[in-house]
């Protein structure tokens, strides 16, 4: 199997979050820091590791904002297989990610998942 790789240049606060070895990362900043962009880096390096990872935003409206980067990237790796109507990249290594919506809760429920992005998370219900 051919192995894939990204370039990515994180500036200095994206490379400390990028490093961290924790189980959950916050990450409250304001805008323009690049929070979106590393949230997708970080999906895709899952995916290309072979993992699934999620990308989930209070709606499908707000969804856009990662999908769209994801998207683009996506397209541009090997094999890969962007689903625009169900907004995934799928990797021939069986790596994924998916964009979802917590306008729903329960639709979040029964993946096993390697890595997700919880995008505008002060704006989605609780059960969420």
């Amino acid at each position: 199997m051919v192995e894939i790789t990204i370039e990515r240049n994180f500036h200095a606060a994206q490379q400390e979050i990028h490093n961290s070895n924790a189980r959950f990362r916050v990450v409250c900043a304001g805008r323009r820091m690049g929070k979106t962009r590393l949230g997708v880096w970080e999906c895709l390096e899952v995916a290309l590791s072979g993992g699934r990872a999620w990308w989930v935003a209070p709606s499908f409206p707000i969804a856009q904002v990662g999908w769209r980067p994801l998207r683009r990237i996506g397209a541009h790796l090997p094999g890969s297989d962007v689903r625009l109507a169900e907004m995934s990249v799928m990797l021939p290594n069986g790596g994924e990610v998916r964009v979802r919506s917590a306008d729903n809760p329960d639709s979040l429920r029964g993946e096993g998942l390697n890595f997700v992005v919880m995008d505008e998370f002060a704006f989605m219900k609780g059960e969420a």
